[in-house]
């Protein structure tokens, strides 16, 4: 009998360990996401870097790398919104989802800090400053 607790005691700590696991796999591949967004919009950006001017188009393989990024983006909110859940109905685990909410926002901010400039390269097209 003592052997049969201890394995139902082992499988309910793979259950309750099911989810943690996933969503970790889940926050780590959508920060995969947002580096290889950010490459492709470096590889698309470097393209035209020198003369690249407002009136040109993005690249296809641009606009995809910044749609990835931006994905990646609000992918944050929902990581917040797991934190907050966590931290109302299980305050002493919720420390892991902060844990992976952090991790997820360090990535965007290294993206952001590694590729910027072809992220953000056509954000002042198309505006104009009245004096």
């Amino acid at each position: 009998m003592k052997h049969s607790n201890e394995n139902d005691c082992h499988d309910e700590s793979k259950d309750k360990s099911f989810f943690p696991n996933i969503y970790s796999k889940f926050t780590l591949f959508i920060i995969l996401i947002a580096f290889l967004g950010g490459f492709l919009t470096q590889i698309g950006y470097n393209e035209f870097h020198p003369e690249k001017e407002c009136s040109d188009d993005d690249l296809m393989i641009e606009s995809i790398g910044k749609t990835m990024v931006i994905i990646s983006s609000c992918f944050v909110a929902l990581n917040v919104l797991i934190f907050l859940g966590s931290l109302f109905f299980q305050p002493k685990k919720s420390l892991p989802a902060f844990i992976l909410l952090l991790f997820h926002v360090g990535g965007l901010c290294v993206v952001i800090f590694l590729f910027g400039e072809a992220i953000f390269s056509n954000i002042a097209c198309g505006i104009t400053i009245i004096r």
